[in-house]
Order: C-alpha cells, then sequence, then structure tokens
C-alpha cells in the first residue's frame, strides 16, 4: 500500500505505526493519526470506516496436533496449551467468548500481544494458536505448523480503515487507496459506517 499512495501521491509523507488495534483507536481520536487499518470482530467508533474485506483465522500447531482428520470440537482444545491475545488486544475478548459459547474455556492460556511472536511458539511446538494463513504460509508450507480442523470455525476478522473525520481529505484518501487494493475477502458481512 505505501507504494501505492508514493506513485499516486509522490510528496505525501506515511509514518506507519503498528499497534494493538484499542491503543491505535485512541490513538486516531486523540488526533496522534489520520487514518489506521485495523481488524476487529467488533469495532466501535464515531468515526467513518471502509471495509478492507474479512480473513478468516485457523487454529494451528506444530505437527502433530490434531492427529486426525476428524475435526476437534472447543472442548478438545483444552488438552492443548492455548497461545492467544493478551487482553490489550482486539481479538482477546471475541476468543474467549467463544471457547464459553462452546462450553469451554482455556485453563491459564498464554498471552502475546504479536502475532508472528504467537506463531512461532505454536511452531516451535509450545501450543496452538489461532491465525491467520497469510501470516504463516511459509511456516505451513515447511511443515512446521498444521492446521488444525476445528468446528465450529472462529468467524472471520473483519478489517476496516478508520480515518478522522475532523482532518481534510487524507485520511479518506489512505482509505480509499487501502481497499482498492486490499486482498482480503471482500464478501460484504455488515454494512460501513462511512461518508
Amino acid at each position: 500500500m505505501l507504494a501505492a499512495l508514493a506513485s499516486r501521491y509522490p510528496g505525501l509523507r506515511i509514518n506507519p505505526t503498528i499497534d494493538l488495534t484499542p491503543r491505535l483507536l485512541s490513538d486516531l481520536d486523540a488526533g496522534e493519526f489520520d487514518v489506521i487499518l485495523v481488524g476487529a470482530q467488533v469495532l466501535t467508533t464515531t468515526n467513518p470506516m471502509i471495509n478492507l474485506g474479512s480473513v478468516r483465522y485457523y487454529w494451528m500447531g506444530r505437527p502433530p496436533v490434531g492427529g486426525s482428520e476428524r475435526p476437534l470440537g472447543v472442548h478438545d482444545l483444552q488438552a492443548h496449551q492455548i497461545i492467544t491475545w493478551s487482553k490489550q488486544a482486539a481479538l482477546h475478548r471475541p476468543i474467549g467468548e467463544w471457547f464459553i459459547a462452546h462450553g469451554s474455556y482455556p485453563k491459564e492460556p498464554i498471552t502475546c500481544n504479536s502475532a508472528l511472536t504467537m506463531a512461532a511458539m505454536a511452531a516451535a511446538g509450545l501450543g496452538v494458536s489461532l491465525l491467520p494463513v497469510e501470516l504463516v504460509q511459509r511456516e505451513l508450507a515447511e511443515g512446521r505448523l498444521v492446521i488444525i480442523p476445528v468446528e465450529p470455525e472462529f468467524e472471520p476478522v473483519e478489517y476496516k480503515a478508520v480515518y478522522a473525520s475532523r482532518r481534510d481529505t487524507l485520511g479518506k484518501i489512505v482509505a480509499t487507496t487501502a481497499r482498492e487494493i486490499s486482498t482480503f475477502d471482500k464478501k460484504p458481512r455488515q454494512p460501513d459506517k462511512s461518508e
């Protein structure tokens, strides 16, 4: 996306910041950012947003975790150490609610605020984690991680470009460009709250 913006707007300066969704939303509201790109199953903001699409997350671990072609139930995951998002992350609560809705809850999960670190921990055999395939393609191809079939599946995570309505059109330009080049699944799930 940065290359597309640089090509279209040669004088534009972008200063990317990578952080957890709640902090990014807070900083957007405080005027620190013109636009943020975030993923969450539930996103509450008064700012306009543009849907970038959704990404399906899968439970993964180091082989031979899972052990059969029969999908595991949510309760079966408790036999494994769960590596999940920290409480400050937007996905922490939906993952906990997913377990609870299916009569389970992981005992003493390992929490982390980096998907790459969770993937490395799962590939090292320290537990299982809920990850997007796009993040771990190399680990899957090399056989260091496998997808664990689980039923029911975790709902796809929606990604949005949220821009400050108090500013000029810069945030909207970046948000619109992000939508144009996004490779996420764009099947509509819920209406956008945009201008």
